[in-house]
C-alpha cells in the first residue's frame, strides 16, 4: 500500500490522500506513514491511533474502533505463487491437499486467468480470489510450456479448500 500511495502522491505536487488503516498498518518503522515518507521524502500527519496509550489518543476528531471481527475462512487453491519479471504468476509449489493439483495444476504454469478474468500479476490473484470461500467452484486458466518452446492454454474447475492457520 506504501508503495501505491507514494506513486500516487509523486505523480503531482498537487495530489493529497487521506489512507485509512487498520491497527498494526501506522506504527513503527514498517508502517504505512513511515514507509511512504521514506520513498517521497514527505511527511504525513497520523491523526488517530489505535494504542490507548498514545500521545494521540481520543484527540482525533472522528474515531472509528470496532470490536475485533472473525471473518469467514478464506478459499484457497493450495499453490505457491512467484511473480516473474513483466509480472507473469508462476506455481511454484503446491501445499498439501492442493485442490489445483488435484485438478491438473502443475508446477511451472502460469496464470492466466482466474474465472475468465485476466491475471497480469500477483495483485491480480488477490483481487480476484479475495471474496472467494471455501466449496467456492472457479475456473482457473493456466499457461503450459510445451515441448519446442510452444505453450498450450488449459482450464480447470475445481472447488476451493478451506484456509487454515
Amino acid at each position: 500500500m506504501a508503495q501505491n500511495v507514494a506513486s500516487y502522491l509523486l505523480a503531482d505536487d498537487q495530489r493529497r490522500m487521506l489512507v485509512l488503516a487498520g491497527k498494526g498498518h501506522v506504527s513503527g518503522r514498517s508502517g504505512i506513514p513511515n514507509r511512504v515518507t521514506r520513498r517521497t521524502g514527505l511527511r504525513g500527519t497520523t491523526v488517530a491511533t489505535f494504542d490507548p496509550a498514545a500521545r494521540l489518543f481520543n484527540e482525533a476528531d472522528y474515531m472509528v474502533l470496532v470490536s475485533e471481527q472473525t471473518l469467514p475462512a478464506s478459499g484457497i487453491m493450495g499453490v505457491m505463487l512467484d511473480e516473474r519479471d513483466g509480472g507473469d504468476v508462476e506455481v511454484v509449489d503446491f501445499g498439501t491437499g492442493s485442490p489445483a493439483q488435484a485438478a491438473g495444476v502443475k508446477k511451472g504454469d502460469y496464470i492466466v486467468a482466474i474465472n475468465g478474468k485476466p491475471v497480469r500479476s500477483f495483485l491480480d490473484v488477490k483481487v480476484l480470489m479475495i471474496d472467494q470461500l471455501p466449496g467456492n467452484e472457479i475456473e482457473l486458466t493456466i499457461s503450459r510450456d510445451r515441448l519446442l518452446g510452444e505453450r498450450s492454454k488449459d482450464s480447470y474447475r475445481f472447488a476451493l479448500a478451506a484456509a487454515t492457520n
